[in-house]
């Protein structure tokens, strides 16, 4: 495989002149790009999560923040709130750094849902911006909720530094559960994090409830530590463990994906197992 032959990755200058394709139109295995990292392991894992989403009914595709938005909004009996990370009012959010993907049905319906966000550390960690809220807002001063802060205790996610990727906003509508999205997404956000920006670290975090369940482990995060707790933000006030992987560790998971991930594989019974 060509090093550039999975293409898409136009800079600053040239997003805000050629702006996005409509999520239909930008399929994404159409329009990724290797830029950076091991060709040979990171465009295998666009192809197989690529193979593996078909198989359990979804084509992924690049969407626009506004999209993600609106699809959060129409679904908010099973997603809470975006958090502001992702949120296109509160930064300026563009390819040179962020992505949304989407998931469509057979019928052009959003039914899976990822994104990332870029942040620039090389002078603080993630420990001190979630702490002052530059984690969350572009602006905390002025744009923060009334009351909503950060509480974080866990002392370990000072190691999260350098370029870091914050990967999110997952969702899953109802009837594709069970079916390892997680699994899948997890990794292609984080394989087109890495070969876009040269990732040192890899970061999201996650409600109590949800790491016990075991979405931690199944989505390969190495590391974790207690805690962030979100206090008056749209989604409420929320106890989150913080995870994070190095970008070494990072790319040994995406080798095992590769060669032991089995795309054909029954996600509900990975699912029950891991719970």
């Amino acid at each position: 495989m060509n090093k550039k032959s999975l293409a898409y990755v136009p800079s600053a200058a040239a997003s805000r002149q050629h702006p996005p394709k409509p999520s239909s139109q930008a399929r994404f295995i159409d329009n990724v790009r290797v830029d950076h990292g091991p060709a040979h392991i990171i465009g295998r894992v666009f192809l197989k999560a690529d193979q593996a989403l078909r198989r359990r009914g979804v084509t992924l595709h690049f969407g626009t923040f506004e999209e993600l938005e609106e699809v959060n909004r129409r679904n908010g009996d099973s997603w809470r709130p975006l958090l502001p990370v992702f949120d296109h009012r509160c930064w300026e959010l563009g390819d040179h750094n962020s992505y949304c993907l989407l998931g469509r049905d057979s019928r052009g319906d959003v039914v899976v849902t990822q994104g990332g966000r870029l942040y620039e550390w090389s002078n603080t960690n993630f420990f001190e911006e979630a702490r002052n809220m530059r984690l969350f807002y572009s602006d905390p001063e002025r744009m923060a909720r009334p009351g909503e802060t950060a509480v974080i205790t866990a002392q370990a996610s000072r190691q999260i530094t350098g370029r870091v990727v914050f990967s999110g906003a997952g969702w899953y509508r109802r009837d594709f559960r069970k079916r390892d999205m997680g699994v899948i997404l997890s990794r292609v956000s984080r394989a087109l994090a890495y070969t876009r920006w040269r990732t040192d670290h890899t970061t999201t975090i996650m409600a109590e409830g949800v790491f016990h369940g075991g979405l931690g482990q199944r989505a390969g995060y190495t590391k974790h530590d207690w805690e962030l707790q979100l206090v008056n933000f749209a989604v409420g006030t929320v106890r989150t463990a913080v995870l994070w992987m190095p970008a070494a560790e990072m790319l040994q998971d995406l080798s095992w994906f590769v060669e032991a991930f089995d795309s054909d594989v029954d996600g509900r019974v990975d699912d029950r197992r891991a719970n």
